[in-house]
């Protein structure tokens, strides 16, 4: 056995939190990837899902990541706060290249100013006239052991987003 590191502790309640979505079928999982980044010495767990009963296409990505150098001062104890950062990406299609200001109006009412923004809209050789819109909150402060509670509620908002986009 090992001594959990903060990411450890917090992903467990991530997933936790978004698999128990999943099994009362609010949302439906459709990926995962836990990576351990040898290069920097880093870690993330990103897990896509998708809203359930939805007429369009929209993903959702929820990524927790801690930093080397988190990492090492949790280890080393080396009077380093250890926490983790917290993504949420969305994607969605629309036939409109500026959709995505509405949209992204909505995610702001149901975030606040505890995150940052930032959208991108990719043009889709492959589907004409389809825009791809990628809609990115970070949180601001980095998620600590004292604060795991509010992974429950950052959950809840991630699902309340869908409502931004009409589902």
């Amino acid at each position: 056995m090992f001594d959990p590191t903060v990411f450890d502790n917090l992903k467990v309640l991530l997933e936790g939190h978004i698999y128990d979505l999943d099994l009362q079928e609010e949302i439906c999982v459709t990926g995962r990837k836990d990576l351990v980044d040898l290069a920097s010495m880093s870690r993330s767990c990103t897990l896509e899902f998708i809203p359930v009963n939805s007429g369009r296409y929209l993903k959702a990505f929820i990524t927790l990541e801690i930093s080397h150098e988190q990492i090492s001062g949790e280890l080393l104890g080396t009077g380093v706060n250890p926490g983790c950062s917290l993504t949420m990406k969305f994607e969605t299609l629309s036939n409109e290249q500026s959709a995505g200001e509405k949209e992204l109006s909505y995610l702001k009412d149901i975030w606040g100013s505890s995150v940052s923004y930032d959208l991108e809209v990719k043009w889709r050789q492959s589907l004409p006239g389809e825009y791809l819109h990628v809609y990115e909150l970070k949180l601001k402060r980095m998620l600590t052991e004292e604060e795991a509670q509010d992974l429950y509620q950052l959950v809840q908002h991630a699902e309340l987003s869908f409502s931004a986009f009409g589902t």
